[in-house]
């Protein structure tokens, strides 16, 4: 029976680690595109790992090297987020787990839970079930503990960020300390119990610059992905300046020939040369670029990410039915309207560029429109039929998955902090895609 019960318990413990170790880096990292099938593979083998080493009763800090390679090999082959961000995360899991281990390990210590071995080496103790299933909770704690302290500032709560993220850990500490005062002595016990608490206060402490280094981190490339985008939105504003500086010169030129043309025309028409005409008009249409015009909307940031993204769509073969009625100033970042229409367009664009087929229809439909307080976006386009799905939720195929160097991921993102919708499906030879976002002030 104590075999099963140990057992069962090195299964626990394995399980919730691993768990620990999924929630914390899907928490701060981005998945890539690695199939998920391999992804389920790594978390398989890390539980492996785990359970190894519990079977093994390892000592502590033993295994500390190898925790840290499969957490970093994880992180790199599953993620896409930068090098330095994928190490930080992977040492904060580790170093985490073992501020929660040596802490339970001081305070068991301290009330005799933890039984010592004689000839003790290099204060590597082997944990008991009891101080391993406190330690485990303790890192769940600590988990919580992080994710809630991320949403205070992701919800804008600043002041009360700033206040638990020092309190909390601090909390530990103390808690750890006094708990460990229990039967403070001299002699080995108490050294080793003393090595124990110190050691916890500071790998707790290089958890906590660990956290922010990560929150740092994360805030840097955000920003930088933001400055990125505005870039690119103001080039495609000056390109669309120009593309308006070309047509109204081009109108201006239509306006001066436009006598000749008329009585050129006359004429044609006039000698029953009908078909003449027809193709006379027709050049006429297509040698002036004015006569198409580049104006979609009248908001000066959605008509140049159109007049960029849908410039050469005609050469490309792909019909274009555009509807937008916006006004000239929307309560939409300037910024959160360029990923959404620069990731839309782009997209809807490519899946037409890789329709290879003789024959087969090329269009992109693209409806925008404001109902009461909501902007509503819808873009239908044809595509080659291919797509990939990953958790029932739809996944690019493009070689280039980022946009200003911002990913479709963070579509998403703007839904929700607009308080919107986000939905796409299929048919045989359709992509759509249906974006509502809320007008209201975000709060």
């Amino acid at each position: 029976m104590d075999i099963i019960l140990k057992w069962i318990t090195y299964i626990v413990l394995s399980a919730a680690e691993t768990w620990i170790g999924y929630r914390l880096f899907n928490t701060y990292l981005t998945r890539n595109s690695v199939r998920q099938t391999y992804y389920w593979l790594g978390v398989v083998c890390y539980f492996s790992f785990q359970m190894l080493s519990y079977v093994n009763e390892s000592p502590m800090f033993s295994t500390a090297g190898y925790y840290f390679l499969f957490s970093a090999i994880i992180a790199i082959v599953f993620f896409s987020d930068s090098l330095q961000n994928k190490i930080t995360i992977a040492s904060l899991f580790v170093i985490m787990n073992y501020a929660c281990k040596t802490a339970v390990t001081a305070v068991a210590i301290a009330w005799g839970e933890q039984i010592l071995p004689t000839g003790l080496e290099n204060y590597r103790i082997v944990m008991d079930s009891w101080s391993q299933m406190m330690a485990c909770l303790l890192f769940v704690l600590s988990l919580w503990g992080t994710i809630c302290i991320r949403k205070l500032r992701l919800n804008k709560q600043n002041l009360l960020y700033a206040a638990i993220s020092y309190l909390f850990p601090v909390t530990v500490m103390i808690s750890v300390s006094i708990l460990s005062q229990k039967n403070v002595g001299v002699g080995p016990v108490n050294s080793i119990k003393i090595f124990y608490l110190y050691t916890s206060v500071l790998l707790f402490s290089a958890s906590i610059s660990l956290f922010y280094l990560l929150e740092k981190n994360i805030l840097l490339d955000m920003s930088g992905e933001k400055s990125a985008v505005m870039e690119e939105l103001l080039s495609l504003q000056r390109r669309h300046y120009e593309r308006l500086d070309v047509s109204q010169r081009e109108v201006q030129s239509l306006r001066h020939d436009i006598k000749n043309h008329m009585r050129c025309l006359y004429a044609l028409l006039d000698g029953g040369h009908n078909s003449e005409a027809q193709y006379y008009i027709k050049e006429l249409y297509y040698d002036n670029k004015a006569l198409k015009g580049v104006n979609y909307s009248g908001n000066i940031v959605i008509d140049s990410i159109l007049s960029n993204g849908l410039a050469n769509i005609e050469q490309n073969g792909i019909d274009l039915k555009c509807s937008i009625i916006v006004p000239p100033v929307l309560n939409v970042a300037d910024v959160d309207l360029c990923i959404l229409f620069g990731n839309l367009i782009d997209n809807a664009v490519e899946a037409c560029g890789r329709i290879t087929a003789l024959g087969e229809r090329k269009f992109i439909v693209l409806n925008v429109n404001i109902k009461k307080d909501y902007l509503f976006i819808d873009i239908a386009n044809s595509f080659t039929g291919e797509v990939k799905k990953q958790n029932n939720i739809y996944k690019t195929v493009k070689i280039d998955e980022r946009y200003c160097g911002i990913g479709l991921f963070n579509i998403q993102t703007i839904v929700e902090k607009y308080n919107g919708e986000f939905s796409a499906s299929h048919s045989e030879n359709v992509f759509n895609v249906s974006v509502m976002l809320s007008l209201l002030p975000v709060k």
